[in-house]
């Protein structure tokens, strides 16, 4: 991997990890979603915007704290346009990781 590639790497990989905890709050009977954009952060504007490369079949999992513990629940898949999302979650912290 080149030096511009494993910068790229290590831009989507803090975007990703920047996730780690995000509480959810279960509404109603469908419960929480915990989703994103996975995204090469060319201008280092942490935010995706218009021209930067959408990543697509990134695997992403999601893991639950646990009585402080993290137990991975679910994996899935970045779509053709970056997006993943997590639906029917019960109310607790979780962590995104790829």
């Amino acid at each position: 991997m080149n030096r511009t590639a494993k910068h790229m790497y290590q831009r989507i990989l803090a975007l990703l990890t920047a996730l780690v905890l995000l509480p959810v709050c279960a509404l109603g009977e469908g419960g929480g979603t915990v989703g994103g954009c996975a995204y090469v952060d060319a201008d280092g504007s942490l935010s995706c915007t218009e021209g930067e490369q959408l990543i697509t079949g990134l695997p992403v999992q999601l893991y639950l704290n646990e009585g402080g513990s993290w137990q991975q629940i679910a994996q899935t898949e970045t779509d053709e346009y970056g997006y993943f999302a997590f639906d029917g979650l019960a109310a607790g912290e979780y962590c995104v990781r790829s």
